[in-house]
């Protein structure tokens, strides 16, 4: 199994690459797809702790995950915030018991006369649409109550972002006390719940393709 780590800053490759140089701990798109790509088809694990950053580059870690050909699962560790919630909504989720997510709007610095600032809330206003696109096409939630989060800047303990659909499910303890040759019941009834994710993973796909307006089962 692939391991990959989202943690820090979400920059696009210039500045991933640099803060990299530097040791400084950060995500970029590069990055992530060539993890991917090492990992071939494999399982991939993908554990989040990140406050977020540049929303294009979430946006192309975030399909990048989404279209691997493999099985993902999702760990959200610590806090999946800004950028980072959209990634950890590309597959099947599941957040530690302590772990925090945070949705708000798009947000940028801007100069210039009254029409080139009222053309750059527009352009936010798209953006914030983009992203609550990821919301929806992972709960099944409308965008208008999507949007209702984002505008309010919200903090989600654990609980609430599995009771909203954003998580799947908690982080559990590994147990290695069960024999080999006989699974648990906790391991059957983690397998049981693995296939319902898959299900329910399939289904948000299905409509992600429909807002891309592809015509495709699933």
């Amino acid at each position: 199994m692939k391991i990959i780590e989202i943690l820090g800053d979400i920059l696009d490759d210039y500045y991933g690459e640099l803060y990299e140089r530097y040791k400084i701990p950060a995500t970029y798109p590069k990055k992530v797809k060539s993890l991917l790509a090492e990992a071939d088809g494999d399982d991939v694990e993908i554990n989040i702790n990140s406050g977020g950053g540049d929303v294009f580059s979430g946006f192309e870690i975030y399909t990048a995950i989404l279209q691997y050909k493999g099985n993902v699962r999702i760990n959200v560790t610590g806090l999946a915030a800004s950028a980072a919630s959209v990634i950890m909504c590309a597959g099947e989720c599941y957040i530690s018991p302590v772990g925090t997510v945070m949705v708000h709007c798009s947000a940028c610095y801007a100069s210039g006369n009254h029409n080139d600032l009222e053309k750059t809330a527009e352009t936010l206003k798209t953006i914030d649409e983009s992203i609550a696109n990821a919301y929806v096409t992972k709960t099944g939630m409308t965008k208008e109550k999507a949007v209702a989060l984002m505008e309010d800047t919200t903090w989600l303990t654990a609980d609430r972002a599995v009771e909203l659909g954003l998580c799947d499910g908690y982080m559990e303890k590994v147990n290695t006390s069960a024999q080999s040759g006989e699974k648990s019941s906790d391991s059957k009834k983690n397998d049981k719940r693995a296939s319902a994710m898959a299900a329910k993973a399939a289904k948000a796909k299905a409509r992600f393709l429909t807002m891309k307006g592809e015509n495709q089962n699933v």
